[in-house]
């Protein structure tokens, strides 16, 4: 998953362009902005977040589709844990 932090009014503009209009007034008056997405080529770094795993190459036996639907579940806990942990640290997500 990658998580990027939002503070300045001028990331806050990028971020403004892709969200739904009910959207762009939170936006605007929160202290901090997280974009989440999840990365396609999360096997890259198997190795540093899953050490006991070791290095799976990407080899075709994985089909694209496969792929993402790892992706989208994986980065979909994660940002469950994210929301947990910034509402316990006192957040309003």
């Amino acid at each position: 998953m990658r998580i990027v932090l939002a503070r300045s009014p001028e990331t806050k503009a990028k971020a403004e362009q892709v969200l739904p209009l009910e959207n762009v007034e939170q936006t605007r008056s929160a202290s901090v902005v997280t974009i989440r997405a999840f990365d396609m080529k999360f096997y890259d770094y198997a190795n540093v977040l899953a050490p006991a795993m070791g290095n799976p190459e990407r080899t075709g036996s994985l089909l694209e589709a496969a792929l993402e639907t790892m992706a989208l579940r994986t980065a979909s806990h994660q940002v469950g844990y994210f929301i947990l942990t910034a509402r316990a640290g006192g957040m309003d997500c």
